[in-house]
């Protein structure tokens, strides 16, 4: 994975997301083709896990989970501040961002995954990543079918609100938002800046809102941060379902401001508990 990651310095690119010019492979497709599967579910397959020209080497039927929209672009997983034009209408030397330069390694992902692909029955969960899908050059004539995630509502159901506070250590008498990212805050795509900015807002009618982050703390912007905001309570990485469940309980409501998503489970199981989104 790390080989994988440091060829995306071959190309200059203002677009912030993660990409996959998915040119390493730790499974084969052999061993994949020697199962005893009679079909093969992917799911996230980068990161040093499956090439692009392994999968297309894959002999059994596909079915492809989707969770961003990495199958149907060049490297990207996601395009927050981008354009759709090359998905929609292929890579080409012309569609390339006039502010990119050196290596088009989208261009040569989008074309290795052209030539080595056959279609596959696509699976995206939302309606938004089916869309994307049907209007992507390179698999809207693919067959696409849309499902979406499932939660265990019996793991994730309302709970007394008090009592989760007080077994996370969280104070009764506030009004919390709930805001979670693997990434943090610096995350563009997860939009912290975006509910930052709202709860300047927010303060203005209930002063004494605070924030609970779940995820990495960021010790620098902790420190740096004027007094005077909001008070934020960094959780850190949720460790188990049921300290989830926990979280969404003890909040008000779930604040869910990502400028690009797929069809975020956060909302869905905060909904579960009973609680707001937004």
């Amino acid at each position: 994975s790390e080989l994988d990651r440091k060829l995306w310095k071959l190309q200059r690119s203002p677009t912030v997301t993660w990409r996959s010019p998915a040119k390493f492979t730790t499974i084969t497709a052999k061993e994949i083709n020697a199962s005893n599967a009679d079909v093969v579910n992917l799911h996230w397959v980068t990161d040093g896990f499956l090439s692009i020209e392994e999968i297309g080497k894959i002999t059994k039927p596909i079915v492809w989970s989707m969770y961003d929209l990495w199958p149907i672009s060049g490297t990207e997983h996601y395009q927050a501040n981008g354009t759709n034009l090359r998905r929609n209408d292929g890579y080409t030397k012309s569609n390339r961002p006039e502010n990119e330069s050196r290596i088009d390694i989208d261009r040569n992902a989008y074309n290795r995954k052209e030539q080595h692909w056959n279609p596959m029955h696509m699976v995206p969960a939302s309606t938004w990543l089916e869309a994307q899908t049907r209007y992507s050059a390179l698999m809207r004539t693919w067959p696409i079918t849309r499902i979406s995630h499932v939660i265990d509502t019996q793991a994730f159901q309302p709970r007394n609100k008090n009592e989760a506070r007080q077994q996370l250590n969280l104070p009764n008498d506030v009004p919390l938002v709930l805001f979670l990212a693997s990434a943090g805050v610096h995350d563009y795509r997860k939009g912290w800046d975006l509910l930052e900015a709202a709860l300047e807002h927010v303060k203005k009618t209930i002063p004494d809102v605070e924030v609970v982050i779940v995820g990495p703390k960021d010790e620098a912007y902790a420190q740096n941060r004027d007094k005077d905001n909001f008070k934020i309570h960094w959780h850190g990485f949720a460790k188990s379902t049921q300290e989830l469940a926990k979280l969404y309980n003890a909040a008000d409501v779930t604040a869910v401001p990502s400028r690009e998503d797929n069809m975020p489970l956060t909302a869905m199981e905060a909904q579960s508990c009973g609680r707001a989104v937004v």
